[in-house]
């Protein structure tokens, strides 16, 4: 495992959580009337050298542990039947008949590739959730669908590891690591954008409940900033979707070119081999 890159990694998600936290607070304060140069005099006796490295110290334990919240919504069935994308049907569904019965054989059972969920999402947000049909929103449907999950994208991992150390193929296994990690840095990120927005919110909750009035001003300027979080989840989303994209197209070709069994296994061999590396 390369340290450095794990760290960076993990750091990543912490620092974007930080960010986006101190970011939507700034605005906040703006709505709310304090001027710019009032924040910043406020703030500058705070920046120190000690506090600024204790801030970035911090983004690497704070990112390690959104990654494990991250990783825990991941292929699990969340509230109101959201779930993330099958990323295993998707690449078996694009694959050869011959390639997927050729799988199926090794595995020693066919994949599940019955497309359980829809696309959702409000008018501002064009689609990009995810959530179980409504045929499957029970507990024998979640619990299929976990399974499926798990059992679809163990069967490309353990095929594309078998076919990169038979083939020698170091480049097309390099490329997939890099990819897998820019899909699911960003997915992190998202959560902890989904998590300071949440933290923001708590926050400036409990000044509201210290007035004894709830002026408007109030109100639009603890909101007003999840227009700024609502863009940015849209970048995030474009961009973890043209790196799965990226991801599954290379899984998918490499599948396809090179072949899934060597000579000396009982199946036959559906495609030629490329060597790379």
């Amino acid at each position: 495992m390369d340290t450095a890159r794990q760290v960076v990694r993990w750091s990543i998600p912490g620092w974007v959580f930080l960010l986006i936290l101190a970011v939507l607070q700034v605005v906040t304060w703006l709505i709310q009337g304090r001027s710019a140069q009032n924040i910043l005099q406020s703030s500058i006796p705070l920046l120190t050298p000690a506090a600024v490295a204790s801030v970035l110290t911090a983004g690497v334990p704070l990112g390690f542990i959104l990654y494990q919240i991250y990783y825990s919504w991941y292929g699990k069935v969340l509230l109101f039947g959201f779930v993330n994308r099958d990323r295993g049907a998707s690449i078996l569904q694009e694959l050869p008949d011959a390639v997927q019965q050729t799988l199926g054989r090794i595995a020693g059972v066919n994949p599940d590739l019955e497309e359980m969920d829809e696309r959702v999402g409000p008018f501002l947000l064009p689609y990009p959730f995810r959530r179980l049909k409504r045929e499957h929103r029970n507990k024998i449907g979640k619990t299929r669908f976990e399974a499926k999950v798990h059992a679809n994208w163990e069967l490309i991992r353990f095929m594309m590891l078998r076919l990169c150390i038979i083939n020698k193929a170091d480049l097309i296994r390099s490329e997939i690591i890099t990819l897998a990690d820019i899909y699911h840095g960003i997915g992190a990120a998202r959560a902890a954008l989904f998590l300071a927005c949440e933290l923001h919110l708590l926050l400036n909750l409990t000044v509201i409940r210290s007035k004894s009035t709830l002026p408007w001003r109030l109100v639009i300027s603890i909101l007003a900033p999840y227009l700024l979080a609502l863009w940015l989840f849209r970048v995030f989303e474009r961009t973890r979707n043209s790196a799965l994209r990226s991801h599954l197209s290379v899984l998918s070709l490499a599948l396809k070119t090179f072949p899934v069994t060597t000579t000396t296994d009982s199946v036959e061999t559906p495609g030629p081999a490329l060597h790379v590396g």
